[in-house]
């Protein structure tokens, strides 16, 4: 899978812990070309509407969740952000999403990145999905329905460098979706995906 054409640049700023913040926070914007995977532009959006910054909910500002995180509502701009930023990356569109969390902070490989968290229910892809945003080639991660948190042994991790293609059933992930490789352990690898101020940002997921 692919963020960007290529790769994904830039730093994107944290998201606070309340609406307020969310709402002053600049957030990653989709590009116009189609590419393998999802396209995420790290440009600033046009001053947000109260559309763009709506949520149902935040979590606080934690070591291990350090700008906190949003679930936006369905409508806003987050939420079509990833919700858009998943159907790039699968090659087609309207997919039944159960719930959507972004957040953002330092990755391990360096640099700020933006993440977005959501939670699939569809035929042709059901797992938890995440997609990473930063400088560098871009990422993603799923887990099977059903899972929380940021478990090793949940997650099965893709890099990005390699032309996106359906994967194989997982054990507990029977429609994995259309990933691009190589596959690794972005939880217990040696190149974990999350660094350990982002982790918590997916308690409760």
């Amino acid at each position: 899978m692919v963020l960007a054409a290529g790769a994904l640049t830039g730093v994107i700023a944290g998201c606070g812990s309340s609406s307020n913040k969310a709402a002053t926070t600049p957030s990653p914007t989709l590009a116009e070309s189609p590419t393998p995977g999802p396209t995420v532009s790290t440009t600033p959006s046009a001053t947000p509407s109260n559309t763009a910054t709506a949520t149902v909910s935040t979590g606080a500002k934690s070591a291990s969740c350090v700008n906190g995180w949003v679930q936006p509502a369905p409508g806003s701009d987050f939420y079509q952000q990833a919700t858009q930023a998943l159907q790039q990356s699968q090659g087609g569109n309207a997919y039944v999403v159960k719930k959507v969390r972004y957040f953002a902070g330092p990755l391990p490989s360096g640099g700020i990145g933006a993440v977005y968290y959501l939670d699939v229910q569809d035929p042709r892809l059901s797992a938890r999905v995440l997609l990473v945003s930063g400088a560098g080639p871009a990422s993603a991660a799923i887990a099977r329905s059903g899972t929380t948190g940021w478990k090793d042994g949940d997650w099965h991790g893709f890099k990005g460098t390699d032309p996106a293609a359906a994967v194989s059933p997982l054990p507990g992930i029977p429609s994995p979706g259309k990933w691009s490789g190589p596959s690794y352990d972005p939880v217990g690898g040696t190149t974990p995906l999350l660094s350990p101020s982002l982790t918590g940002c997916l308690d409760g997921s």
